[in-house]
């Protein structure tokens, strides 16, 4: 019964959502497995992914790298990990990355940019000038 209580306490304490050091091996599972079966050969090699070792070597790092930039919500993650397992293959034209499930969204946000200056702005400016000014009257 006392194990019980602390192990309910502790999920009270964690919000029930899932630790980002548990989030980024399985976000990478879930997401090379999917990649594995949906995507033909000839992508998975362009993308350095031929086997399920290459992708768990380029994802697991790379969603790791985005969980310290961003505000990590651990109470979404599982709802993307699920839906990842559970989504179906993107459609001809579309990448895997553009078809991810839209509960994925929620788990990494507000991510700095890395404090890559912004993009140049142009500024036009019109002037205008009258004969007056130019004749001097």
């Amino acid at each position: 019964m006392r194990a019980m209580l602390t192990g309910i306490m502790l999920l009270a304490l964690t919000g029930c959502g899932l630790d980002e050091t548990v989030f980024i091996p399985d976000y990478a599972d879930a997401y090379c497995a999917q990649a594995m079966s949906c995507a033909d050969a000839a992508t998975l090699a362009f993308d350095g992914m031929s086997t399920l070792d290459d992708c768990l070597a380029q994802v697991g790092p790379d969603i790791e790298a985005e969980v310290a930039v961003c505000k990590y919500r651990g109470g979404k993650a599982k709802k993307c990990i699920t839906a990842i397992e559970n989504m179906s293959c993107p459609p001809d034209g579309v990448t895997f990355d553009q078809f991810l499930p839209v509960e994925c969204e929620a788990v990494l946000i507000d991510c700095d940019d890395g404090g890559a200056p912004a993009e140049p702005t142009t500024t036009t400016t019109t002037t205008t000038t009258t004969t007056a000014e130019v004749t001097g009257e």
